[in-house]
Parts: C-alpha cells; structure tokens; sequence
C-alpha cells in the first residue's frame, strides 16, 4: 500500500485511494441495479468520473485513465474512454497476476480491493481498484479504473497545493512515479544532496 509522510497530516495518498474506491463502489452499487446493462448508466457515470470527479462544486481532473465494466469472468465488455483505451477491449483481466489477485480479492471480500503496481497499457505504472457488482446471484462483474501513477499524484498534489511550497519526488519501489522537479528525469538517480 502506498504511504506519503507529511509531517503530522494524515496519509493524504490512502485517503485519496479510499475516497476512489468509494467512488468506485458507488458505481458498482448503481450498476447492480441495472446488471452494468444500460449503455446511457454507465456513459453518465464515467462522464461524471472523468469530468468532476462526482462532486460538481469542486470539480477536478481525472486521477483515472480508464473505467471499465468486466464480466464475472473477468474480461472487459465495455470501457471509457475508447479513445487511447483500445487494449481494454474484451481484455482478460485474469490473465495478468497481479490483476487476477486483486479481481479474486474483490469477489471473495464483496469490497472495492486495490492492486499493487502493476503496468497501466500505454501509460507506465500505476494500479487498478476493482469493484464487484453484486446481485442476487452474487457478484455479477466488475467496476474497474486504472489509475497511472504519475495522474494520480499530480491530482493529490492539486488538492494538497504542495509544489507551490515543495520539490518532491515520490518513489515506489526505487522508480520515480512522480517528480515535482522538472530538471530531473526519471532516468536520473536521486542523491541525497539533490
């Protein structure tokens, strides 16, 4: 999981992953109640999604690359935006590891479950919040978004207004997922006396 330390505040990267999965699980309660079947429900929510975030009075850009509705078996039958999504179409979730894990989590919890890094298609690193959508008969599919690292910090530090303040650079797993220096690219190592 991730964890940002800023001084006394609370983990402000866990709570934007809660509030997302919140979100996400919105969605997949909604759908549920249509089976994910309604063209025009799922185009309203991913518009909401990737427009304001579903809070109209603050809206703000999308930390999300891609919505996507998956069957209970795990394979996409429907995306947005199609536009720069194209390798999500009828995309086998379970056939990558980490994503398999995650979907299984979701399932057995009946909970919104978030991966661990994994490889956001065309986008570098990031990771995915899966979200069952429960009937009567169990869990019917998933709402799933894709969230690439470097969106999803440049969002938090929109909300948090720290590079009018800060330099920083936050690692994840020794890579840089994002870099409030823009003299410094990914490809350079961090010293201590940067």
């Amino acid at each position: 999981m991730l964890a940002l330390t800023l001084g006394d505040r609370p983990d402000p990267a866990a709570f934007e992953i809660e509030r997302q999965s919140a979100l996400l699980e919105r969605i997949s309660r909604d759908w549920s109640l249509i089976e994910g079947t309604s063209p025009v429900v799922r185009e309203a929510d991913a518009d909401a999604l990737f427009t304001t975030g579903f809070n109209p009075d603050r809206p703000t850009p999308p930390a999300a690359r891609s919505l996507s509705w998956l069957g209970p078996e795990g394979r996409t039958l429907w995306f947005y935006p199609a536009n720069g999504n194209e390798g999500l179409a009828r995309f086998d979730h379970t056939t990558i590891e980490r994503r398999a894990e995650t979907l299984n989590r979701a399932r057995q919890t009946k909970l919104p479950a978030v991966s661990g890094t994994l490889k956001i298609p065309g986008a570098g690193p990031g990771l995915s919040i899966y979200a069952p959508i429960i009937t009567q008969g169990g869990v019917s599919g998933y709402v799933v978004a894709d969230y690439p690292y470097d969106r999803f910090f440049e969002r938090l530090d929109g909300n948090l207004t720290l590079r009018t303040t800060h330099d920083y650079t936050i690692l994840i797993g020794g890579s840089i997922v994002f870099d409030t220096r823009d003299e410094l690219s990914s490809d350079e190592p961090i010293r201590p006396d940067t």
